[in-house]
């Protein structure tokens, strides 16, 4: 007894299969001229390309998504390589800062020790100064 199969003449991409009882197999039905074996070798066609239709449809799927994805690796790629830049830009900035802090620290450190000689230059000067006037008195 034949199994009822649904007979597309075309499949999801729009060629064209064979069908069991349709005149491009050379029979005329299951039953046709050209034999009794027509049929399981026409529902095999039928499979095997709907099978590779679908596997078209999903290389061509997956073949979009790595390509997608090999955008979004280099768009990400380069955004890192755009932060490494600006990360050496601002330690080298950093650096400057850190060299530039440790001078206005020596250059204060020398100021203060100027300021302290001057001071006692300044007492010391005072001191004679008033040391010399009560000697003229």
């Amino acid at each position: 007894m034949p199994v009822p199969v649904p007979n597309p003449t075309k499949n999801d991409r729009g060629r064209r299969v064979a069908s069991p009882d349709c005149g491009e197999l050379g029979g005329a039905g299951a039953e046709g001229a050209a034999g009794p074996d027509l049929l399981p070798k026409a529902l095999d066609l039928t499979a095997v390309e709907a099978r590779n239709s679908e596997l078209e449809d999903a290389l061509a799927k997956a073949l979009a998504h790595l390509q997608a994805s090999d955008v979004t690796h280099r768009t990400s790629q380069e955004h890192v390589l755009e932060l490494t830049t600006e990360k050496q830009t601002l330690k080298s900035k950093v650096d400057s800062l850190d060299l530039q802090a440790i001078f206005a620290a020596l250059d204060k450190d020398s100021a203060l020790q100027a300021l302290n000689a001057l001071q006692k230059q300044h007492n010391h000067l005072t001191s004679q100064q008033s040391h010399r006037n009560d000697l003229r008195n």
